[in-house]
């Protein structure tokens, strides 16, 4: 079984750098080296980056006075599988792409700080450490792998769903099948809660709700809409477990083949992305949750969000040995400073 997985995978990133391959060759063809491939699986409206993709592609042309340029291949064009997107950005088969950072922890085991649960109190939280210290050593800890991350958006604070029943405590989630992200602190995490995880790509979740594979996901709002789950799932419950950001990547030595002027171009229509992005997905949130209970799902708080916390300290005793640094205890100090 682990045989024909591990075969799977890898057609699947065969097939994905040959479809990326062609689309940048077609390309650089066109524009003499300077389109570059941006690809991400959200919608180009109405998702937690489509909006704020096409504004950094538009600020990169602005920024360089047209000599470098942008195309954006949304909604999956070139791949739902967002592990194997940054693969092929490492190996330079894609320009860019924006990934979550969850499967980005293939190549940079720092970045498994950021999928930790509850390491994060809120948004203001996660953007303190991101823009600070730590994401500048997340940052630099991955260039010299291949992939540089120009900057870390917002997904939001992911929940639990599911067609089951409401999620109160942890013994709600014992034996429940939950789809996770394909990274190991997912899996750790939900195992830890008593559930049973399953990694998967999100565009195959509809269907395997729809025919009992699993019984339940875990998201931000704004992604259940747009992925369409809400139409297939009975409860929404506010677990707020996990935030997992966005980063926008780029092929390291793609990058730094530009000129400096060219290279800050790029960093600074990244850093207007992020402030548009993130203001944009907190209204994003706000409307999804109320989409969500329209469409007649019904959302509830958890009891005890303590209780929760407490079945998660071994994932916690876990990554601290492996991540170092006291990151952990920094990253949740900045959360105390931030109030």
């Amino acid at each position: 079984m682990f045989a024909r997985r591990t075969t799977t995978r890898r057609l699947g990133i065969i097939f994905f750098c040959v479809l990326a391959l062609v689309a940048l060759v077609q390309g650089r063809e066109a524009a003499g080296g300077t389109v570059l491939k941006l690809a991400h699986a959200h919608t180009p409206t109405e998702s937690i980056l489509g909006l704020s993709a096409t504004l950094f592609a538009d600020n990169v042309r602005k920024y360089t006075n047209g000599s470098v340029e942008i195309q954006v291949f949304h909604s999956g064009q070139l791949g739902s599988n967002e592990r194997e997107m940054a693969e092929s950005v490492r190996l330079g088969v894609l320009d860019m792409a924006i990934v979550a950072s969850a499967p980005v922890t293939a190549f940079s085991p720092l970045l498994t700080l950021l999928d930790l649960p509850f390491i994060f109190e809120n948004h203001a939280h996660a953007i303190r450490v991101l823009d600070g210290p730590i994401g500048d050593k997340l940052k630099q800890d991955l260039e010299p792998k291949g992939i540089v991350i120009l900057e870390f958006w917002s997904a939001g604070i992911r929940n639990v769903f599911n067609t089951v029943k409401p999620i109160r405590t942890p013994d709600d989630l014992k034996g429940m099948k939950v789809r996770v992200m394909q990274t190991p602190v997912y899996l750790d995490t939900f195992k830890a809660l008593g559930a049973l995880p399953v990694a998967m790509s999100p565009s195959e979740l509809y269907s395997a709700l729809q025919m009992g594979v699993v019984e339940a996901g875990e998201n931000d709002p704004a992604s259940v809409m747009t992925w369409k789950w809400v139409e297939v799932i009975k409860y929404y419950s506010l677990t707020q477990h996990a935030y997992c950001p966005m980063v926008v990547i780029i092929n390291t030595k793609l990058f730094r083949s530009f000129p400096n002027d060219i290279q800050q171009a790029i960093q600074k229509a990244g850093r207007d992305g992020s402030a548009h992005q993130r203001l944009y997905v907190e209204g994003l949130w706000d409307r999804a949750m109320k989409r969500i209970e329209e469409k007649g799902v019904k959302i509830n708080p958890v009891d005890d969000i303590n209780a929760f916390r407490e079945k998660v300290k071994q994932v916690y005793d876990k990554y601290d040995k492996e991540l170092g640094g006291n990151l952990i205890k920094q990253t949740l100090d900045a959360g105390r400073v931030s109030k």
